[in-house]
C-alpha cells in the first residue's frame, strides 16, 4: 500500500544545499504510522512527475530535529509556499548518524544511485 503525502513546502535551514542536495521541507512532518527512513518516492507537481528521495525522521547528524525533506531529481526551481503530491514507493534503509559531513554526502550519493538504478520500482 502506498503511502500519499501531499503538503505545502516550506522553508529549512538550507542544509540540504549546502552540502549539494537541495531538498523541499513538507509543512507536514507527522506522517501517521510510517516508519523514519529514506524512501524512493514519485513527486507530482504541476502536472509532471518526478522521482525523489524522502527523508522522514531525526536529522541525527545534525540538531537531532524532526523533518520530512525530498530531493527531487531533475527539478529547478522554487517550491516554496507551493503544493506537492509525495507518494512513497519503497524504504531504502533507516535514518542513522553520520560522524561526518563528508559521510553523510557519500551515502547521499549511494542513495541517489539506488534510486537511479531502480526507477523502475517507482512506476
Amino acid at each position: 500500500m502506498e503511502t500519499i503525502i501531499k503538503s505545502k513546502i516550506i522553508s529549512g535551514t538550507q542544509r540540504g544545499r549546502k552540502l549539494g542536495f537541495p531538498t523541499a521541507n513538507l509543512e507536514i512532518i507527522k506522517l501517521g504510522k510510517l516508519e523514519f527512513g529514506v524512501y524512493i518516492c514519485e513527486v507530482s507537481y504541476e502536472n509532471k512527475k518526478y522521482k525523489g528521495l524522502l527523508h522522514y525522521g531525526q536529522r541525527k547528524t545534525f540538531e537531532g530535529k524532526i523533518t520530512a525533506e525530498v530531493l527531487i531529481l531533475g527539478f529547478k526551481g522554487n517550491l516554496y509556499g507551493r503544493e506537492i503530491e509525495v507518494k512513497i514507493k519503497q524504504k531504502i534503509r533507516k535514518t542513522r548518524k553520520f560522524n561526518s559531513e563528508k559521510e553523510l554526502i557519500l551515502q547521499i550519493r549511494k542513495d541517489i544511485d539506488f534510486l537511479k538504478n531502480n526507477l523502475n520500482t517507482t512506476s
